[in-house]
């Protein structure tokens, strides 16, 4: 991932599921990580789930998607809806 440059940056940080944006991070607002795993548990893949919520992700390495639904699905498991909040 990153480093973004200003107007990437800017176009990130414009889509509503995101939360913040650093030089080389996104975060994402925890009723996006929900619906994420919910989503893909229910077969959609991660890829479709981040480009239906707008995110471009030609900003970040080819397995991004699947590898962030993971780790999201991992702590979803682990505590639950509160582990994402």
């Amino acid at each position: 991932m990153g480093p973004f440059s200003d107007s990437e940056r800017k176009s990130l940080e414009s889509n509503p599921v995101v939360d913040k944006v650093t030089t080389s991070n996104v975060s994402f607002k925890s009723s996006f990580k929900i619906k994420a795993v919910k989503l893909s548990s229910s077969g959609t893949s991660p890829k479709e789930i981040f480009t239906k919520a707008g995110i471009d992700l030609e900003l970040f390495q080819p397995d991004y998607a699947k590898k962030t639904i993971q780790r999201w699905r991992k702590i979803f498991e682990q505590s639950g809806e509160e582990g994402l909040r």
